[in-house]
């Protein structure tokens, strides 16, 4: 009788937990890199250091594509990260002289945390390796290197307006800056 008695009490038991937490469908583990967001970079520049001043490279005009990793800090993390690659070229400087760059990055995205109408506003930095490539009538010269760019975005409607600060690979100690005006637009889901 004991037994039996145990046995009803240890099905009374587990068939309460069971109608208490419910029988919904086991859900499948997400994949962390899906549900992000892409987009297309577009960016203009004023040319800066040696470039600017011996090659005088007037601007840099270019663009890329950025894939938003979603939140893979669980809700933890203060900023949104973000993998992609860009291409830029220049205005033809001193006999023909033009510069190109090309890689990929990583950025991180950053809210300054302020309220209001600027609650849009952003820190943004990427590093990346880059190749920068100098030519010159018919002499060309390439480097891969580590490259940055530091700065602010603003979120205007569903694009951002960048400004920010960039650094290319040098090639021979002759320095490769700009400043730019980006904008990043998303599309999809």
């Amino acid at each position: 009788m004991k037994k039996i008695l145990a046995i009803f009490v240890t099905t009374v038991v587990v068939a309460s937990a069971a109608f208490a937490t419910g029988t919904g469908k086991a859900v499948k583990p997400q994949n962390s890199l899906a549900g992000g967001k892409w987009s297309i970079r577009v960016f203009f520049g004023l040319a800066g250091g040696d470039v600017k001043d011996d090659a005088e490279v007037d601007n840099i005009y270019g663009g890329g594509v950025e894939y938003t990793l979603p939140n893979v800090g669980g809700g933890t993390t203060p900023g949104s990260f973000a993998i992609g690659a860009e291409y830029n070229t220049s205005s033809d400087g001193t006999g023909g002289f033009n510069m190109q760059n090309y890689g990929i990055y990583g950025a991180g995205y950053f809210g300054m945390g302020q309220n209001g109408g600027m609650g849009g506003l952003e820190f943004l930095g990427r590093v990346g390796y880059f190749n920068t490539r100098y030519e010159q009538g018919g002499n060309d010269d390439n480097k891969w290197g580590f490259g940055f760019d530091a700065g602010l975005r603003y979120q205007f409607q569903k694009a951002y307006i960048e400004l920010f600060y960039r650094m290319r690979p040098s090639i021979d100690s002759f320095g490769n800056n700009a400043i730019v005006l980006g904008v990043n637009f998303p599309f999809g889901n």
